[in-house]
């Protein structure tokens, strides 16, 4: 008889689905959300056939976006898009279009730009997944702080009593070995 696979390796949250990567230096220089669909444009303009002022070009409405991204609102997608719009790393227009009632954008990648940007590593992040200042407490429980190794102690039949310090604070711990 088979072993009954463990729970998590059947999860349908994990790579079943087409994973969006970025690089961390991107995420880091520009900010995650602006990498995030950076890192979307680029992949659609190696794809593209639609070429105009020697460079290719990409197009979407907001709607269209939001289904390659639905974790994001549409007012989400628009603030990243002008975020990336106006430091000039993304291009866009409207006159593309077949119909002039059709404003659907077109979006191109200024690399050059872009290459300047990530050689200064300019921080740019945008609102929502700003990085925080952390906390003064470095207690290992905290979700996102750093675990203090130096904290850790030996094995030892016996009971002890140590001074030790969580952040600014100092408390007396009495410690037991387990059974």
């Amino acid at each position: 008889m088979k072993e009954a696979k463990n729970k998590n390796e059947n999860s349908k949250l994990l790579l079943d689905d087409y994973p969006i990567l970025i690089l961390p230096t991107l995420a880091t220089t520009i900010g995650l959300n602006e990498a995030i669909i950076l890192q979307q444009i680029h992949y659609w303009l190696q794809k593209s056939l639609n070429w105009h002022f020697e460079k290719p070009w990409v197009y979407n409405t907001y709607e269209e976006w939001k289904e390659q991204f639905p974790f994001w609102s549409v007012s989400t997608i628009k603030r990243t898009i002008s975020n990336l719009e106006n430091s000039d790393i993304v291009e866009s227009r409207s006159d593309f279009n077949k119909m002039k009632i059709d404003k659907t954008k077109w979006y191109t990648i200024n690399y050059d730009k872009l290459n300047k940007i990530s050689n200064k590593s300019v921080n740019r992040p945008s609102g929502q997944n700003d990085l925080s200042r952390r906390s003064n407490w470095a207690h290992p429980s905290d979700q996102d702080d750093t675990t203090n190794n130096h904290r850790l102690l030996e094995t030892s039949s016996e009971t002890t009593k140590e001074e030790k310090t969580y952040g600014n604070e100092k408390s007396i711990v009495t410690e037991t070995p387990f059974d």
